[in-house]
């Protein structure tokens, strides 16, 4: 076949490339380089060693793309594309993953007229599932995961874009356009707006911005508003975190200004090309002067990219450099650690090199240097931002593993092999040198603190945590230092969730005919509602009750079949319990250590006037009780009079807010318990509650809201129905109180909205006891029903 016939077959070469005089050789390293990635794609899959090869090599093939375009055949990118679509099959794929294979589908889909639809058909589920599971992902809240950014704002347009004058906008455009202004960090009045991580892609916001225009929205007078907020702040007297961002996304706009030249330059020339290009000639066609500088930066791009290997000579003077560097001044080498944006060591992959590394970083002495102290502090803060949750076990599927051979060619069975057991041992070593360097009693604060915020990341689910990891987490609990003691608390919530016995999820088939959209009460979901409940009598059928917790079922219409967890659940006994999970337990059954435990909690606050509700020890609670059921109980009862009932003054705020917290994480932690335990559990629970609601202050009422709304957030009120009827008699008309009292209780009540549509029955009553008092005497506690 002559090489008319090869670029013909090619999807879309890049055309820059075919004026180059080095037209030739830019065109056989564009076949070789794309055989090595396709071939190392299909390796990283059938041998089930996604990490690094797989985010390397998808690397390699973004750039393949941006320097030689689409340089393979139709047959080779419906197979990139399978390849990628059925990774996204593996059922716990880990989310670094996940990002790439969503990176690489919209490159490989972004030329709409190179694939028809009857060459390729994508099933739209496969992508609203991730969505769904990364919405509702709870292990981010635990520090279990750290997600990568995902981009949706690039969706949202793509969206409005397609359906110009189909999508209402209107109820969200003050939403849309917050979040906008929140991309420039801008402060309003004397605060400072927290800043969005990601700031958006000003091409994708033009473009979303237009196509909510027209049709009556207001969607011009929203975008008026924003330049004059923003206006204000072009003026040179204006200091702050936002200028950086409002200017560089200002100046970006639409020139694209950055500092690597090349690239600078490329965005210049995309500027100029769109700004100068012919459209009257079918697709346009670039003037004379425009695709000469961009073969001349073509040829830039592809020497940067095609640098050569390193030769004796190149390797001795780099290694001299980095001589030079850490032997002159023993800040060097912090420097080099610390990298720059493009490279940062220490959360490259690579177990074994974490291995020696996180250590060495600890270990590093910098008592009278401030200077050192800074980088060290710079390297720590910069770990805990770039890293994300590398899983060392990733399984493939049988899917993914037909399409990555399809992509190459099937390997031999003596090809096969895995490499976990490696990173392993790695992971399980360096987890046992932090928490060894932190009972040694060696460390400052400073290095501890670094040492076990080091120690929590590496925290996750497919490898067993080391006992003596687990052991200095629990002891850490009761530290000194409020710092660590912060730590180790978001620690064992961790924990509490990665021993979490498994759930038992079972299908439904429901018999509802009609599949029509009609949002609201219907016959057909009053059976997920409150009313008419009756609670089981017989512990068979209260864990064969089909329990759905999100809000959203029902609601709008019903899927044919929904999946849904069983409402039993295993808890550890003391002759049913693994090594790691001892070591809570015999820490938790000791009444001492809880007494101590509390104490410092209250302790923690005493600084902090603005305290809140703090969810990080709620989820610990919950955890805690979730694992082992009525185990703790009566230790916690006892103590939770001790802080209500607290006389000294200026504890009985801290001790209230402790408490709530205590009680939260009981009732959340009760949500698979038997009849029986939650028999025993509110026949002690009830008492105390009364108490709490005849004693508010305005000082302690938050509190306790956020008690309520976190035992019930995501929870089926027929599986609460014990706590609904507790709020429930807070309304009571033959409760005799004050007027604080009064206008607190009703407070409580409003919690109940978090159940929201589920509960009418409960919402007319409420409704008809409001009506009572809506001429009362006390304009406090007429605002408090409104």
């Amino acid at each position: 076949m002559n090489s008319h016939s090869i670029d013909n077959d090619l999807q879309k070469p890049d055309i820059y490339n075919k004026y180059s005089p080095f037209y030739e050789s830019i065109k056989q390293q564009a076949i070789t380089l794309f055989d090595e990635i396709r071939e190392n794609l299909s390796h990283t899959i059938q041998l089930g060693e996604l990490e690094p090869g797989f985010s390397i090599w998808s690397n390699k093939l973004k750039q393949f793309i941006s320097h030689y375009g689409f340089h393979f055949t139709k047959v080779d990118h419906l197979k990139l594309i399978d390849y990628y679509l059925s990774i996204l099959s593996i059922t716990d794929l880990n989310y670094i993953h996940v990002k790439i294979c969503f990176d690489m589908l919209t490159e490989l889909l972004r030329n709409a007229r190179l694939i028809t639809r009857d060459d390729l058909t994508i099933d739209w589920r496969i992508f609203y599932d991730w969505m769904q599971r990364i919405r509702n992902n709870r292990d981010k809240i635990y520090g279990l995961v750290v997600l990568p950014e995902f981009y949706l704002v690039g969706l949202f347009s793509s969206v409005a874009w397609n359906n110009i004058g189909y999508i209402d906008w209107e109820p969200w455009l003050p939403k849309i356009f917050t979040r906008i202004l929140r991309g420039f960090s801008v402060p309003i009045g004397k605060m400072q707006m927290p800043s969005l991580q990601d700031h958006y892609s000003v091409s994708d916001l033009t473009k979303w911005i237009v196509s909510m225009m027209g049709n009556g929205s207001s969607c011009l007078q929203y975008l008026q508003d924003l330049f004059i907020t923003i206006k204000s702040f072009y003026h040179p007297s204006n200091t702050g975190g936002f200028q950086q961002d409002l200017l560089y996304s200002s100046t970006s706009i639409y020139y694209g200004l950055h500092k690597d030249d090349v690239d600078c330059l490329l965005d210049d020339f995309t500027s100029q090309e769109k700004l100068l290009k012919n459209k009257l000639c079918g697709e346009g066609q670039n003037i004379r002067f425009l695709m000469i500088q961009r073969m001349g930066l073509r040829i830039q791009e592809l020497e940067l990219s095609n640098s050569g290997v390193l030769n004796d000579i190149d390797k001795q003077v780099i290694l001299k450099l980095f001589e030079l560097s850490i032997n002159r001044y023993s800040e060097g080498c912090l420097h080099i650690l610390l990298g720059n944006d493009s490279f940062f060591l220490p959360t490259e992959y690579s177990w074994a090199m974490k291995e020696k590394l996180w250590p060495s970083i600890v270990r590093i002495t910098h008592e009278n240097q401030i200077s050192t102290r800074n980088l060290i502090e710079d390297i720590t803060d910069k770990v805990n931002e770039k890293f994300v949750t590398e899983v060392i076990i990733q399984s493939t599927n049988e899917i993914s593993k037909r399409a990555a051979a399809a992509l190459w060619r099937t390997l031999d069975t003596n090809e096969m092999k895995v490499c976990y057991q490696t990173n392993i041992q790695s992971y399980n070593s360096l987890m046992e040198t932090l928490s060894s360097l932190l009972n040694e009693d060696i460390l400052t604060w400073g290095q501890q603190k670094m040492a076990i915020s080091l120690l929590r990341l590496l925290l996750q689910k497919h490898v067993p945590i080391p006992s003596l990891c687990i052991k200095t987490f629990v002891d850490f609990l009761v530290h000194d230092n409020i710092e660590l003691r912060e730590c180790a608390t978001k620690a064992i919530a961790a924990l509490c969730r990665l021993q979490k016995p498994a759930g038992i999820y079972v299908e439904k088939t429901l018999d509802i005919n009609d599949d029509h959209c009609h949002p609201g009460d219907r016959d057909d979901n009053l059976w997920i509602t409150i009313n008419d409940y009756k609670p089981p009598e017989t512990q068979i059928k209260w864990e064969q009750t089909c329990f759905l917790d999100k809000p959203y079922h029902g609601y709008y219409c019903w899927p044919k079949i929904i999946k849904y967890s069983m409402n039993k659940r295993e808890r550890y006994t003391q002759n049913n319990m693994p090594e790691q999970v001892t070591i809570l337990y015999d820490h938790f059954v000791d009444k001492n250590f809880i007494i101590q435990v509390i104490q410092l909690m209250i302790f923690d606050d005493e600084e902090d006037d603005m305290a809140e509700f703090n969810k990080t020890r709620f989820f610990m609670f919950k955890g805690l009780f979730h694992n082992f059921g009525l185990a703790f109980l009566d230790n916690f009862m006892e103590q939770l009079y001790v802080l209500i009932h607290e006389k000294t003054t200026e504890k009985q705020e801290r001790s209230n807010r402790v408490a709530a917290e205590i009680v939260a994480g009981i009732i959340a932690g009760s949500k698979y318990w038997t009849l029986e335990m939650l028999n025993e559990l509110w026949e002690k629970l009830t008492p105390l509650l009364t108490d709490v609601c005849m004693s508010l202050s305005s000082e302690t009422l938050s509190y306790w809201n956020m008690c309520f709304m976190c035992s019930m957030e995501n929870q089926d009120p027929r599986r609460m129905y014990r706590l609904i009827h507790f709020i429930r008699t807070l309304i009571d008309p033959k409760i005799v109180s004050n007027i604080f009292n009064e206008t607190a209780r009703w407070s409580l009540i409003q919690t109940l909205i978090s159940f929201k549509w589920r509960i009418p029955s409960i919402w007319c009553d409420i409704n008809e006891h409001a009506k009572v008092l809506l001429d009362h005497p006390s304009e406090d506690i007429r605002k408090s029903i409104a």
